[in-house]
């Protein structure tokens, strides 16, 4: 008995009675050993820098309380070192225990696509960029399409058709006896002067005058003086009954403007409202087109306007 006695004092690492089941338990075997070398569960916890609460649990193999079971295991390390046991078989005896918390299995991370958002302030920026370019290109219509029709229009085709000088003065008796050209035909009248010229000095040249030929009756009619004052700027135009340009400029504001032609005077002005216009001294209205503020018109020998 003295032997088993001794042998058992010289081995703190395997407390007597290890073969029960109370025994295999790690708080078990932690609490046996503090007793045995006398400490008390304030001075375990003071040695191991942790609460009171920690060692009972530990020794009550209350391990849920502990947390995850890495705290748990490093508690037990600790606390078995400063018993002098081994931790392995410390630590071993607890993974034996059922009671432990199980392992976290990780979780697999779920890639969801995330919803699409609307595309609807993308098509409506461009909405309302395409409305302002709309409503950009109709104010531009408004204001500087009555020029560029009534005056744009009508210089190229002056450009275009515009016969010679010498055409011209030799059709000058001719387009005179055809007389003032009808309203419904007011946009034709450059093209028409110019027809009427090249076939009468094409004829002219071509077949010489007969001394017995009847006599071509032409009607005369005075030089008219037509007079525009400037109030503002405006694009005119102004040809004589042969067809000749007898202005093509802009009026500046403070500005007038007098020529003299034979009849009738064909008239184009950008702006009405910027121009005063007198024939032989006489104020005349302009007619104007609804809408519009460009206009052209025809001032017949007799002074009267269409």
């Amino acid at each position: 008995m003295t032997v088993d006695s001794e042998e058992t004092a010289t081995k703190p690492n395997e407390p007597a009675g290890e073969g029960s089941a109370a025994m295999q338990t790690p708080g078990a075997m932690l609490e046996h050993e503090r007793s045995r070398q006398g400490l008390s569960v304030q001075q375990a916890a003071e040695g191991l820098h942790l609460d009171p609460w920690i060692i009972e649990a530990i020794e009550a193999n209350r391990f849920l309380a502990l947390g995850a079971p890495v705290y748990a295991k490093g508690y037990l390390r600790k606390y078995a070192t400063l018993l002098g046991l081994a931790p392995d078989v410390v630590v071993a005896r607890y993974d034996a225990l059922t009671d432990t918390l199980p392992v976290p299995t990780p979780v697999p991370v779920i890639t969801t696509t995330p919803p699409q958002r609307p595309k609807w302030p993308k098509y409506l920026a461009w909405a309302l960029l395409a409305a302002i370019v709309i409503a950009i290109a109709a104010l531009a219509y408004q204001f500087l399409w009555p020029m560029l029709e009534g005056v744009g229009i009508s210089s190229v085709q002056s450009t275009v058709t515009a016969p010679p000088e010498s055409a011209n003065v030799a059709a000058a008796p001719v387009a005179i006896a055809s007389g003032p050209e009808p309203a419904s035909e007011a946009r034709g009248r450059e093209t028409a002067p110019t027809l009427a010229s090249a076939e009468a000095s094409t004829a002219g040249a071509a077949v010489p005058v007969a001394s017995n030929a009847p006599a071509v009756t032409t009607a005369s009619a005075d030089p008219m003086r037509l007079t525009l004052a400037f109030s503002d700027s405006s694009w005119v135009e102004i040809y004589d009954a042969a067809g000749q340009r007898l202005l093509y400029d802009i009026g500046q504001p403070g500005q007038a403007r007098t020529v003299t032609g034979a009849p009738p005077l064909t008239v184009v002005i950008g702006v009405v409202a910027a121009v005063k216009v007198q024939v032989n001294d006489r104020d005349i209205v302009v007619p104007r087109r609804a809408n519009r503020d460009s206009a052209r018109f025809t001032v017949n020998a007799d002074g009267s306007v269409q």
